[in-house]
């Protein structure tokens, strides 16, 4: 290897060499300016005033714009929630005809009824109506056994429970 020279005082690291370059550039660029000429017809010119004044006619014209697109909406959305005539007419028309069939449906029930005289002979009548007394019968005696049995139930309660807790705590249901 060849030996190295030493630096002299005056030169700079290679890392600075990098912004020596940037700021040697930077002092060589040019300013150019330009000199402008206001327009009479131009409004950012001298009548501030004329352009101030258009901007707020301009807002107001955006806020009066905004509120009449938010009551359109609203038209629109109720106009949408209107069922138009069209199909209020083929849903009459549908209900017409099932009434037809329904009406068609109940005289055919009724004429095979007149055909078959009666529904339900005397004799089944009675027989019905004789076991539906028997049952009744029971159902009444098991009510009156049930709240002969739930008042000496309720007699000896503890001081701290009600019948409705105890109704609750054996999970019987209904009012009695």
């Amino acid at each position: 290897m060849a030996p190295r020279k030493k630096k002299e005082k005056d030169e700079k690291e290679p890392g600075d060499s990098g912004s020596a370059l940037i700021l040697e550039y930077l002092s060589k660029q040019m300013v150019y300016h330009a000199i402008q000429q206001v327009d009479a017809n131009d409004p950012t010119g001298n009548e501030s005033n004329d352009s101030n004044q258009a901007t707020k006619d301009l807002e107001e014209q955006i806020s009066a714009l905004k509120i009449r697109e938010k009551d359109l909406r609203e038209m629109l959305a109720k106009a949408n929630a209107v069922i138009p005539l069209s199909v209020l007419k083929d849903q009459i028309a549908n209900l017409e005809e099932k009434k037809a069939l329904l009406t068609s449906q109940v005289s055919t029930l009724s004429a095979e009824m007149q055909e078959s005289s009666s529904c339900v002979c005397k004799e089944d009548f009675d027989r019905i109506d004789l076991e539906w007394r028997k049952w009744h019968a029971q159902v009444t005696s098991r009510k009156r056994i049930f709240l002969e049995f739930w008042s000496r139930c309720t007699e000896v309660l503890p001081e701290d429970m009600t019948p409705g807790d105890l109704k609750e705590t054996l999970g019987i249901e209904g009012s009695f």
